[in-house]
């Protein structure tokens, strides 16, 4: 079974093929069994997948091959054929296996055994065929497969000779499998070793699971995987007790690596369960942000599971792990290659690289993997969120069963640090005016530029959804040009031109605001987000699956009231996964035909009460639309005796009323204003088609009847909300925009609570206060946090689950202050 050398006088070890002999049998009993069950293994259970009940011929059955096949056959009680030579050999066959039928045993000679296979089984074939036999008579086994069999080839002549067998037969959906036992043993030695312990720092996060799970494939049966944190999810927890059934020993230490002491509890407490064979560095954390906004906090942060943990792990594993076989860290491209807003992590990684070059020129086990933008798990992932395909850095996010696959060969690299990563499609001419508006035109299928008029908009051209999608990741991929839908609905020849002319000057800033003039909300698309989940619509409190890790069953959750369209959508569900504490959402789909704010609070007020405690404070937070509920709820809780925070994101009375008229004008009316509801739902669903002439076909329609049978003929068209959702909704999104245009903005007054305003960078309204006129409604404290993002996308903005855990009052309460300050501030290293 070695690949060479197999009757020399001496050979290398090869544990794999070292087995221990039964007393009752001689080394020639023992000589005659490891070739023939490992082909037979190989055959039955990794070429294909044996079954009860199912039928194989064996041929050359009273060969060794045969007779281990027919053995292993008869004890998983498949229906048995074979082939022999002589009668007595057949009669062999029959004595040794009482279980075979002397009908079921053909000759091996000729291809007599086709019309025994024809005969016995009805003419439908066997499932299995294990073949020795060659030339016509291979030809005749193929034939004795029935439908979706699996031939399995054993025999190397007819391969070698190159015969020709014809794909005819493969009209009967069959396999075909070569079974070359000589090469299953070939590969190189993984070193993975089921008596060694191997140590995974940060093997609970998404790349270390994966990693795990590799290395238990490979035969580890030792691990330890280190998190500060320990198990947090119910995935993790599924996959170690998957590990377990293979026989794998998996223990979880939370000792801190950042420390001397900590290093030393986790190398300690593996070493318990055998030598340590390798360690795995797969810990990180990201503080990312420009150079010039970075401190030392965030330097010290990202450096802690990374430069100072691999620097403690490398002087300890000297004297801790004699036995050391890999010495590996898992580093980034952001070290190699640089990658902006990544100072901290760049250089974290680059002091880690440089510890395992010492520990290489010492003779030690040392590998550092820079790894490009890992897709599917892991912090990308995790950030990325729904657009799996963004390039980074001119990088593509590379799969994980790639990055799986190519560790082999980056294990056994002789160089000490090495790369792997997705290189972007790189295309010629990246600047001037010909390449973007050449580019467009080419998708767009115009040859000729002088046909289209420089005013007009792409949408006007014919740009369907499928080019819009094509054009967006062109642009993003080739000129670094990152566009919403409806940028790219609202971009003419003209934009075209002057972006191009920006970019020749290198002008940066003027790019972005020629792209910022372009494709903006307005007017109710400004309010209207999203249509929300629902499935979940029909529930008054909604509770949202966060974090948690300072969840306490005894402190009120936060109460969030969403925008206009007054559901939990994915936006919600995406913050309520980064939120400390237990978070509500408060929906509105069972109050449509409530007509003011006020009825809203009240209505709703019972649904709160139930939630808080008078001796805890409440946390209301309100995004856009949602401000005017969760600040007249505030008031009515106050009235109560209760007191607590609240946060406004977006949103505020003076500010949505304003806007709200800005858009409507003065003297809109019920049917414009359905006309206007009708249009924008219409063009968010459908964004290829234009507004102006989806508003002008309802306008032209007379009686709401006639304009709502038109809307429910759109919408039947996509299956995501159901009609009768949409119909509420319409009700819904009416009555709140008139609510809003007409609210009495001396209403809520004389609050007492702490208000914290959060407000894009990118404000929808000018003409007001800088802090919306909040001051005016309490006597409270007012923040103001600005962030990055419009209106719609500061949803998506990472700051703002952290300003939300900020202003917790739950999480700076006294009784939880040391609580707080021992899980909530460290960094968690994963």
């Amino acid at each position: 079974m070695v690949v060479k050398g197999g009757v020399a006088s001496y050979v290398d070890k090869p544990s794999k093929l070292i087995w221990n002999i039964p007393d009752h049998w001689s080394l020639q009993d023992a000589a005659t069994v490891p070739v023939v069950y490992i082909t037979v293994y190989y055959a039955f259970f990794m070429a294909t997948d044996i079954r009860k009940g199912k039928s194989i011929l064996i041929h050359a059955g009273t060969g060794g091959i045969g007779l281990a096949a027919i053995r292993v056959a008869l004890a998983y009680n498949l229906d048995v054929y074979t082939t022999c030579s002589t009668p007595l050999k057949k009669k062999f066959l029959l004595d040794t296996f009482p279980q075979l039928e002397g009908s079921h045993i053909g000759n091996s000679r000729d291809t007599s055994f086709e019309q025994m296979i024809q005969c016995e089984t009805d003419g439908k074939g066997v499932d299995f065929v294990l073949n020795s036999l060659s030339e016509d008579k291979l030809l005749a086994s193929v034939r004795c497969l029935g439908q979706s069999g699996h031939f399995l080839e054993i025999g190397k002549f007819d391969m070698a000779n190159d015969t020709k067998l014809g794909l005819g037969c493969f009209l009967k959906e069959l396999t075909f499998h070569a079974v070359l036992a000589d090469s299953l043993l070939g590969a190189p030695d993984d070193h993975i070793w089921p008596h060694m312990t191997y140590v995974i720092p940060g093997g609970l996060g998404g790349f270390g699971l994966e990693l795990a799970d590799w290395m238990c494939l490979r035969g580890a049966r030792k691990l330890v995987l280190s998190s500060s944190r320990g198990i947090t999810k119910d995935y993790q927890s599924f996959r170690i007790a998957l590990w377990k059934t293979y026989g794998c020993e998996v223990v979880v230490n939370t000792a801190d690596i950042s420390t001397v002491e900590g290093c030393r509890n986790l190398l300690v407490e593996a070493a318990k369960l055998g030598s340590i064979g390798g360690i795995f560095n797969l810990a990180v954390a990201l503080r990312d942000g420009i150079f010039a906004n970075q401190n030392m906090e965030q330097f010290v942060q990202s450096f802690s599971p990374k430069a100072v943990a691999t620097k403690h792990l490398d002087a300890l594993s000297r004297t801790l792990c004699p036995e050391l076989d890999h010495f590996v860290v898992f580093s980034s491209v952001s070290c190699g290659r640089g990658n902006a807003g990544q100072t901290n992590y760049g250089m974290a990684n680059s002091v880690m690289e440089r510890i395992i070059e010492g520990r290489s020129r010492d003779g030690l086990p040392a590998k550092a993997i820079q790894w490009g933008a890992v897709g599917e798990v892991g912090l990308v992932a995790d950030m990325a969120e729904d657009k799996i395909d963004l390039e980074i850095g001119g990088t593509l996010q590379q799969r994980i069963s790639s990055c799986l696959q190519e560790l082999d060969t980056l294990l056994s690299a002789k160089s000490a640090v090495v790369a792997s990563m997705v290189v972007a499609e790189k295309r010629s001419g990246r600047s001037g005016n010909e390449s973007i508006i050449d580019t467009v035109m080419h998708i767009m299928g115009i040859r000729d530029l002088k046909s289209v008029s420089l005013g007009t908009t792409l949408s006007e051209m014919g740009m369907d959804s499928l080019m819009s999608v094509e054009i967006k990741q062109t642009l993003e991929r080739d000129f670094e040009l990152v566009m919403t839908p409806q940028d790219l609905r609202s971009l003419t020849v003209q934009k075209l031109h002057e972006i191009m002319e920006a970019r020749e000057k290198d002008n940066s800033d003027a790019v972005k605001m020629i792209l910022a003039s372009e494709g903006k909300l307005m007017g109710i698309e400004l309010l209207l987000r999203n249509f929300g989940d629902e499935a979940h619509s029909d529930q008054i409190m909604y509770s949202l699956q966060t974090h948690g890790r300072l969840t306490k069953q005894n402190f009120p959750p936060s109460i969030i009231i969403p925008g206009i369209e007054g559901t939990a959508g994915q936006a919600w569900y995406n913050i309520g996964a980064k939120l400390n504490s237990r978070a509500n959402v408060l929906q509105l789909h069972q109050f449509a035909q409530v007509e003011t704010i006020n009825d809203i609070g009240q209505q709703t007020l019972e649904h709160v009460k139930a939630l808080l405690k008078p001796t805890h404070p409440f946390y209301l937070i309100g995004y856009s639309y949602g401000s005017y509920v969760a600040l007249q709820l505030a008031a009515l809780l106050e009235q109560l005796g209760y007191r607590g925070h609240v946060l406004l994101i977006d949103g505020a009375p003076h500010f949505l009323t304003k806007l709200t008229n800005l858009h409507l004008g003065e003297n809109f009316t019920d049917n414009s204003l359905y006309d206007l509801l009708f249009s924008s739902i219409v063009n968010q669903i459908f964004p290829e088609e234009t507004k102006e002439s989806i508003s002008a076909v309802f306008h032209k329609l007379d009686t709401l009847k006639e304009k709502m049978d038109l809307f429910i003929k759109y919408v039947d068209k996509q299956n995501i909300y159901s009609k009768e959702y949409f119909k509420v909704m319409i009700e819904a999104l009416f009555r709140r925009v008139k609510i809003a245009a007409k609210f009495d903005l001396n209403s809520i007054r004389d609050l007492k609570s702490p208000i914290m305003l959060v407000r894009p960078a990118e404000v929808s309204l000018k003409d007001i206060e800088e802090d919306y006129c909040v001051s005016q409604l309490t006597s409270g404290k007012v923040t103001l946090k600005v962030i990055e993002g419009n209106h719609s996308t500061m949803l998506e903005n990472p700051v703002l689950p952290q300003i939300i855990n900020d202003f917790d009052p739950g999480l700076l309460d006294d009784k939880n202050f040391e609580e707080y300050i021992r899980d909530g501030k460290p960094v968690a290293v994963a």
